[in-house]
């Protein structure tokens, strides 16, 4: 309760705008992962809280915010699309009070119409528990995506370790701030090594495989992912590792997800 209360007065106090242009080869891999999850919301007609909208939104902020492209503001309901409210609504019939946060992802700076935003709902409910909701606006499709819940501080639902992990990073991201640093593949702690070669046997060369530190740095110290990808230079296979703690958060094996 207490860190919940503390991001919402910070969110609220300072806004939060990180000013750092995005790389254009950066910005142009989350674009694309956008347009994959959008066509992946409109095959699924249920509430979207699976692992690939979990993987992908992991993706997102770890990008968006490592390149200061996301900007975090306290909103009202009249700040939100109809279609978002309608979504949080249906879950959340009786409460006592809401307050909302706005995710605002600009993919690229030449281009700051092209922004995706989610809305993070923390509603205290009349018997007394706390929900927050992660929603994703498809402004394009007039359509909300539900993206993650937790209730008094705990995960919802399936992929608990995933929803941990945006829990957190998102903290990061309205209490302090995420930075990334390229890492050769032999300078790169051997637990990735192992993971890696667990998951990715036929993938010799570690030349190809490109390792990304991401550092959260906050009032509680600092934390550390590693990214781990892959693309055949002859096209046809890529694979993305998220490692934290030494331990995998989720393998992405050419669009085939797998968490241990």
């Amino acid at each position: 309760m207490n860190r919940i209360l503390k991001i919402t007065a910070m969110a609220a106090f300072a806004g939060m705008f990180l000013g750092l242009a995005a790389p254009a080869a950066r910005a142009q891999s989350i674009a694309e992962l956008d347009a994959a999850y959008v066509a992946e919301i409109q095959r699924n007609s249920q509430t979207v809280s699976h692992r690939e909208g979990l993987r992908n939104t992991i993706e997102r902020v770890l990008e968006c915010a490592a390149n200061g492209r996301i900007e975090v503001a306290l909103v009202g309901m009249a700040d939100v699309s109809d279609w978002v409210i309608d979504a949080w609504s249906r879950t959340e019939k009786e409460y006592q009070e809401v307050s909302i946060s706005r995710y605002g992802m600009e993919l690229d700076a030449r281009q700051p119409g092209v922004r995706t935003d989610f809305y993070r709902f923390r509603t205290i409910r009349k018997n007394g528990e706390v929900a927050e909701t992660l929603f994703q606006d498809i402004r394009k499709s007039k359509k909300a995506a539900m993206i993650c819940t937790f209730v008094d501080g705990d995960p919802t639902g399936q992929d608990k370790p995933l929803a941990t992990v945006l829990e957190n990073l998102l903290a990061a991201v309205e209490e302090g701030q995420i930075t990334m640093q390229p890492v050769s593949y032999v300078e790169a702690p051997q637990r990735l090594d192992q993971l890696w070669k667990k998951h990715a046997p036929a993938i010799n060369d570690p030349a190809l495989v490109r390792v990304e530190r991401f550092t959260t740095d906050t009032a509680d110290g600092e934390d550390t992912y590693w990214k781990l990808f892959y693309r055949d230079p002859n096209g046809g296979y890529e694979q993305t590792m998220l490692v934290w703690h030494d331990r995998m958060v989720y393998c992405d094996l050419n669009g085939r997800i797998i968490v241990e």
